[in-house]
C-alpha cells in the first residue's frame, strides 16, 4: 500500500490523506463498518496547507462543505521581528527567504540555506548590502549550518558527514560521516561539537545529542540518549548550559542540563510544550516557541546553578514557519529582534457540495 499520514474521515465514506511518498493529497473509499479500504486511492486536484508535526489545515463537514488553507501562491520570506511583534524585510537585495538563519556574533552577517534554482544552497549573507556568498560547493545535500566560534568558517551538516568550511574558499574538512545527521554545533570555546544523530523530524524516530571533542580525532559518543528524541541543541555562551527539546512519547518540551557534564543536572523550562530554544547573546534570557507558536522569553539566573526568574510572552508567532528538530530562527545579539521567516500567500479555500465532485474524482470522471 501507500504510506500516509494524518487521516481524516469524510461522511462521504472515504479517507483523506497526505502521501510523503507520493508527494500529494488521496482520498480512498473506506467502509466505516467494516473499517476497511473498498478501493483505490485517488490523487486529489489541491493539496492543503500541512501545519506542525505534519497535520493537514483541511476539515470537511459531514454535509459535505470542504475548507482548507492553500499554499499555491505561497511566498517565504525572510524579515526582522520586534520582541512586539513587528516585522520588517531582512535585506532589500535577499530574494526569498534564507532557512534555518543564524546570525554572527556582531550581527553583521547572516549564515543559512538559500534555494538557488531549486538547490538547497549554504550561504553567508552580509547585513550592510555585500553579496550573497555561496560556500560548501563539496558537501552533498548540506541543510544546517552553524558558526564556528572564531566565525570564519561554518559547520556544514550534509547527509550523513559533517563538514567545516572555511570562508576564505580554503578546503571543506569533513568532520564526522558515516551517521545519519540533523544538524550539528559548536560549542563557544571551540571545544566540542553537539550532533543531533537520527530522528528524521516528519517521523517519531529515536533522536539523541552525540558528543565529539573538536580538537581531536575522537569517535562521537553519547551525550544525551533516552530512546526518545533529544534534538535542537542550544549552548548558552559562557558554554556552561545546553539547552534541547525532549520529546517522544510525551509532548515536547525545553530542558536546559550543565555542560559538558550534562549528568549533573536536569532543568525543566517548559510545561506544557516548548520548542527551538536560543540564549540571548548575554545569556539571561532563553528564548524558545510553545506549542501554540508564540514566543517566550524566560529570564535565567546562571549565577549558581540554573533557575528560572520569569516568563514572559513576546508575541504570536503562527504566521511564521516553525521548524522543530532544528531551530528555524535566530535572536540578534542586541536581544531585541529575531530573523524569522514569514510565509505570505495562504489562501482559504471553501467549496460547497464537495462530496459531489468527490464521486466524480472517484468514478474517474
Amino acid at each position: 500500500g501507500m504510506l500516509g499520514g494524518y487521516p481524516i474521515y469524510a461522511a462521504s465514506g472515504h479517507i483523506l490523506f497526505f502521501s510523503r511518498g507520493e508527494g500529494g493529497y488521496f482520498a480512498v473509499p473506506f467502509d466505516a463498518d467494516r473499517l476497511e479500504v473498498t478501493g483505490d486511492p485517488v490523487r486529489l486536484p489541491f493539496s492543503p496547507r500541512r501545519g506542525g508535526f505534519g497535520s493537514e489545515d483541511i476539515a470537511v463537514s459531514d454535509e459535505g462543505t470542504l475548507l482548507y488553507v492553500s499554499t499555491e501562491r505561497r511566498r517565504r520570506e525572510s524579515v526582522w521581528v520586534t520582541r512586539g511583534g513587528v516585522d520588517g524585510s531582512v535585506a532589500s537585495d535577499l530574494s526569498g527567504s534564507m532557512e534555518f538563519p543564524r546570525i554572527d556574533r556582531e550581527g553583521a552577517s547572516l549564515l543559512g540555506i538559500v534555494e538557488m534554482d531549486g538547490e538547497p544552497m549554504p550561504a553567508v549573507k552580509p547585513l550592510d548590502g555585500g553579496p550573497l556568498q555561496r560556500i560548501g560547493f563539496d558537501v552533498d545535500n548540506p541543510g544546517k549550518a552553524a558558526w564556528h566560534p572564531n566565525e570564519r568558517s561554518v559547520l556544514l551538516t550534509g547527509d550523513s558527514a559533517v563538514f567545516q568550511v572555511p570562508l576564505d574558499g580554503r578546503a571543506s574538512r569533513r568532520v564526522v560521516e558515516g551517521i545519519a545527521l540533523g544538524g550539528s554545533i559548536w560549542s563557544p570555546d571551540g571545544e566540542w561539537i553537539v550532533l543531533i544523530e537520527g530522528g528524521s523530524f516528519e517521523d517519531d524516530l529515536p533522536a539523541q545529542l552525540l558528543i565529539l571533542a573538536a580538537q581531536a580525532d575522537s569517535t562521537p559518543r553519547t551525550l544525551i540518549g533516552s530512546g526518545e528524541k533529544e534534538t535542537a541543541p542550544a549552548i548558552s555562551p559562557d558554554g556552561r548550559f545546553l539547552a534541547y527539546v525532549h520529546g517522544g512519547s510525551q509532548q515536547e518540551e525545553v530542558v536546559v542540563r550543565p555542560f559538558p557534564d550534562v549528568e549533573s543536572g536536569r532543568f525543566q523550562v517548559t510545561f506544557g510544550g516548548g520548542y527551538s530554544p536560543v540564549w540571548s547573546s548575554d545569556g539571561t534570557e532563553l528564548f524558545y516557541r510553545e506549542s501554540s507558536g508564540r514566543m517566550m522569553a524566560a529570564r535565567v539566573d546562571t549565577s549558581d546553578g540554573f533557575e528560572v526568574q520569569g516568563v514572559e510572552p513576546l508575541f504570536s508567532g503562527s504566521e511564521y514557519q516553525f521548524s522543530t528538530g532544528w531551530r528555524g530562527y535566530d535572536v540578534h545579539p542586541d536581544g531585541h529582534r529575531f530573523v524569522m521567516i514569514r510565509q505570505t500567500g495562504d489562501e482559504l479555500i471553501l467549496v460547497l457540495n464537495w462530496f459531489e465532485e468527490l464521486e466524480r474524482l472517484m468514478e474517474g470522471g
